[in-house]
């Protein structure tokens, strides 16, 4: 089998937080944000809203930031994450019915 794309999925505290710090510090660039309401995908943070999900990407290289919690994405799926005795953190998902 050949892996022709990777994108990390990050559990993370502060979807706002984590996009400033890898956009300042990295250069990564906002492809799209996902609000609490989980009504729509947007382009661009507001600052009047909180955020569920983040993708980010730099050349070849993209991310996706989760907030930290079990619940049914916007996608369809039921997520949860855990860290592993080396620091790793594991993420699970499944369908939702």
């Amino acid at each position: 089998m050949k892996i022709s794309k990777l994108s990390p999925n990050f559990e993370v505290s502060d979807i706002k937080k984590t996009v400033a710090f890898y956009t300042e510090n990295f250069g990564f660039m906002l492809v799209m944000a996902v609000p609490q309401s989980q009504d729509g995908i947007e382009q661009a943070l507001s600052e009047d809203k909180e955020y569920v999900y983040a993708m980010m990407q730099k050349d070849n290289v993209e991310f996706m930031f989760q907030l930290t919690e079990l619940k049914t994405t916007w996608y369809g799926m039921q997520e949860f994450y855990l860290k592993d005795f080396n620091g790793y953190i594991l993420g699970f998902a499944e369908k939702a019915e």
